[in-house]
């Protein structure tokens, strides 16, 4: 185990340029998409700010107040700007390459495995879509930070008994939990790492990890103590062992080989995501490649098995974690899903590193100069080495090439920038209907999907269905268009104003059809004096079951004029049969006229 010297100044020089570089080519790439899936859903929880409230609130089923805090920073200093998360992301991504050469460097020293290493963990296809998806990014690139001060705290305890690593290791490890939990993972490859590098007996090697292991408990009891009562109950099934064998040998095939052989090479064409597609010979050589390693290890350095050991179980972990969570909802796709799978770089990289510089040590002295000489000389000492370390780039080229051309077919800049410009070309603030955006840009599963959610995060001036005039709506490209209200059902409402509210209490509007599970919208004409604080709900009267339109909040102003209000969720239970109106101010008076529900779309 190496520290720091000033003869290391050359390869921290090197180490930097590749770390910057890399991030750099990185987020020029991932600039050309945009906002995707659940990246919306979390900005507008972000916008909520930093009470712990909103940073321990669930996020799916998981407590990650990390990723709540990351999320509440972009919402409140990036002005819903991408290119604000995407040089943050870079940012951290070039921490996370230079954390791992650094980490190489105290184990192998002043070697081209090192710089090659942490090329590799930067340019891993498992980290590129990682880094991509603004939500995966958070939650692995942030995950996998504290990871890495986590292993080099593991190489302080265990190679240099150094006790500020017993401080250093448990606060690192609940910020991994706090970013994602399944990161956690990084314990047993922590282990592995410390036993690799321990040079003293097997005793006190045991007593260490005991003194280790009891540290990490700390973070490990305040996550369930804390964190778990909070969790959202998911929908955790087991999916049977026959479906668990048949995941784990997908996985393992699609994607746990492809980082030795810089794929997938090929992706599902879904933009703007994609899945990992890689073709068998990517696969077969990718096995073939690691059990080379494999056997290298077992001859040549035992204990490095270890951590190819940590590899496996980190494997077998996730498909048994992913799966009981996420397959009945996603299917298989889970195996080619490279944000599960992305912190498996880590006990990869240090596995392959540690065995190959044992086998194949390659100082990098005749590259003091990174002179043309200096690379022939290295390349006729181990020109195989040289022509395979160059196969993996081209297959990692070739992997973000096609990964880049899906990626750039985001629609959501075009979405965004034309709402704006027609926002913009209309003067003041229009009047809209809050209705939900193309699924293009948040699909079904999220909470947030209204505009009335992303828009106050995206800075985007409209005004939400006012009773002043008919409300507008934007159709699925971000244009502003007249909207065509389609009546599903009318209420009941007798005719000269003997509909009324007046003070506290409670009108029903009977409906002439029943609605069935959807979103509804809702056109009632009224009189009011004074203005009038209503709560509005869709009621199945034979089970009383609601849906909220619209609280007590919100004033309906005094006059002749129309309520214009929207179901935000979607009915639950019987089909909804009438409209509640409800007041608690004595002061109320509120006369019922036409009454409409319906669905909105453009015109024409």
């Amino acid at each position: 185990m190496r520290r720091w010297t000033p003869g290391s100044r050359a390869f921290t020089a090197r180490l930097s340029a590749i770390s910057i570089g890399i991030a750099v080519v990185l987020g020029i790439a991932v600039a050309r998409g945009s906002w995707f899936a659940d990246d919306l859903d979390l900005l507008v929880y972000g916008n909520r700010g930093f009470s712990p409230a909103v940073l321990f609130a669930p996020a799916n089923d998981h407590v990650v107040p990390g990723l709540r805090f990351v999320y509440a920073v972009f919402a409140e200093f990036g002005n819903f700007s991408y290119g604000f998360t995407v040089v943050w992301r870079c940012v951290v991504l070039a921490l996370n390459i230079f954390l791992a050469g650094s980490l190489l460097y105290r184990l192998v020293g002043n070697s081209v495995w090192a710089l090659l290493g942490a090329a590799w963990y930067g340019l891993s296809p498992l980290m590129l879509q990682a880094f991509a998806q603004l939500s995966a990014g958070v939650n692995d690139v942030h995950a996998q930070l504290f990871c890495l001060v986590l292993l080099h705290a593991a190489v302080d305890w265990f190679g240099a008994h150094r006790r500020r690593a017993l401080l250093v290791g448990p606060v690192a490890l609940a910020l991994v939990l706090s970013f994602w939990l399944k990161a956690g993972l990084v314990l047993t490859t922590a282990l592995a790492l410390g036993w690799v590098v321990s040079r003293v007996g097997l005793r006190r090697r045991l007593l260490d990890s005991v003194l280790w292991g009891v540290t990490m408990l700390g973070p490990v009891v305040a996550y369930a103590a804390v964190i778990l009562p909070r969790r959202r109950a998911g929908t955790a099934r087991w999916p049977g062992w026959d479906v668990e064998g048949r995941l784990l040998f997908d996985s393992v095939r699609e994607s746990a080989l492809m980082p030795f052989v810089g794929g997938p090479w090929r992706w599902t064409d879904t933009p703007p995501y994609g899945f990992a597609d890689p073709p068998l010979v990517a696969q077969v050589v990718g096995a073939a490649v690691c059990a080379f390693l494999v056997v290298l290890a077992a001859r040549r350095h035992p204990r490095v098995l270890l951590l190819w050991v940590s590899a496996v179980i980190f494997v077998v972990v996730t498909v048994v974690l992913v799966s009981v969570g996420r397959y009945f909802q996603f299917g298989s796709s889970l195996t080619r899903h490279y944000h599960y799978w992305s912190d498996l770089g880590l006990p990869l990289l240090l596995a392959t590193v540690l065995t190959l510089e044992r086998v194949l040590p390659w100082p990098v002295d005749p590259l003091r100069r990174m002179s043309a000489a200096g690379v022939r000389a290295m390349l006729r000492r181990r020109p195989m080495v040289g022509v395979l370390v160059a196969a993996w780039f081209v297959g990692a080229a070739v992997s973000h090439v096609a990964f880049d051309a899906m990626w750039g077919r985001n629609p959501a800049p075009a979405y965004f920038a034309t709402m704006r410009a027609e926002v913009e070309r209309a003067g003041s603030p229009p009047n809209v209907w809050d209705t939900p955006v193309p699924t293009t840009i948040a699909p079904f599963i999220n909470e947030h999907r209204r505009l009335g959610e992303i828009l106050a995060v995206a800075h985007i001036d409209v005004r939400f269905q006012q009773p002043d005039s008919e409300p507008r709506i934007f159709d699925d490209q971000g244009r502003l268009r007249t909207a065509d209200f389609r009546v599903w059902a009318r209420g009941e409402v007798p005719p000269d104003c003997r509909l009324r509210l007046e003070g506290a209490g409670s009108v029903s509007v009977p409906l002439d059809h029943p609605l069935p599970d959807a979103n509804w919208y809702v056109r009632m004409a009224y009189l009011a004096n004074p203005d009038a604080r209503v709560r509005v709900e869709l009621v199945d009267r034979r089970t009383d079951t609601t849906s909220v339109l619209t609280s007590h909040t919100r004033a309906w102003p005094s006059g002749l004029l129309t309520a214009y209000l929207n179901d935000p969720l979607a009915v639950v239970g019987k089909p909804a049969t009438e409209l509640r109106l409800t007041s608690v101010d004595p002061s109320t008076s509120l006369c019922v006229g036409t009454t409409e529900v319906g669905l909105v779309v453009p015109a024409g």
